[in-house]
């Protein structure tokens, strides 16, 4: 093609779409792109990208828009960056959906309740939640409640969070008949062979007692609430 093929094709293209091709870079959400071409849902961006689920059972959220009370059984999703993260006193990272939206039966201390709960999620929203747990101040207190079980521990390890929720009475009624699944326990084992040497000494009681000949502990968030087991925190001990 000749220089002046070029340059039909361009001004073709920028009649057509709205932007010129070579020099307008295409990236952003669908109000950004809407702005530079004729069609929106050239976005590579989910509408709801850069946003997470939170409530807050025993108190309230602050956002830059004020401080904001969510019902029971009930999730505000809100983007990232309008969290007022510096007035927040603790994070619950939770793992499991139903768990989320049944945060307000779990048995937490009062504390715990006016800590702000996330849906850690899945995919991209999983990326995201990542992102901002990061980002938080030192005077957050992350906190994460995960499954009873090896991969659970190791989200813990992952997600580098002060503490997690666990039982307060370990006892082997967990693990007892339907309470348990043993057979995820191997599994996640062999995912995570060294995991054995990654335990914390805030965790090592708890890993102990998971891991005793026999005992096989893989106990669900969902388990933990139907049988309405009350939960402590226990401190990781990382070191920095």
């Amino acid at each position: 093609l000749s220089r002046q093929d070029h340059a039909l094709l361009r001004d073709w293209i920028k009649r057509e779409v709205g932007s010129d091709p070579i020099t307008t870079d295409l990236t952003g959400d669908r109000l950004a792109m809407s702005e530079l071409v004729r069609n929106e849902k050239w976005s590579d961006q989910d509408v709801f990208a850069g946003m997470l689920r939170v409530s807050c059972s025993a108190g309230v959220i602050p956002t830059s828009h004020g401080d904001v009370t969510v019902p029971p059984s009930a999730l505000m999703q809100i983007a990232v960056d309008e969290i007022d993260a510096h007035r927040l006193s603790g994070v619950v990272l939770v793992e499991n959906g139903i768990v989320v939206r049944h945060w307000h039966r779990s048995r937490v201390s009062p504390e715990i309740g006016g800590y702000l709960m996330v849906y850690r999620g899945h995919g991209a929203d999983a990326r995201a939640c990542t992102d901002w747990m990061n980002s938080l101040p030192s005077s957050v207190t992350k906190i994460g409640y995960f499954d009873l079980d090896p991969a659970g521990i190791g989200m813990a390890l992952d997600y580098k969070v002060d503490g997690v929720l666990a039982p307060c009475d370990l006892s082997d009624h967990l693990v007892d008949g339907a309470h348990n699944k043993p057979d995820e326990y191997d599994k996640q084992m062999n995912a995570r062979p060294g995991l054995d040497s990654e335990i914390p000494s805030g965790l090592g009681g708890l890993w102990a007692w998971m891991t005793a000949p026999g005992r096989k502990c893989a106990v669900t968030q969902e388990r933990m609430m139907s049988s309405d087991i009350e939960l402590v925190v226990l401190q990781l001990n990382l070191i920095p």
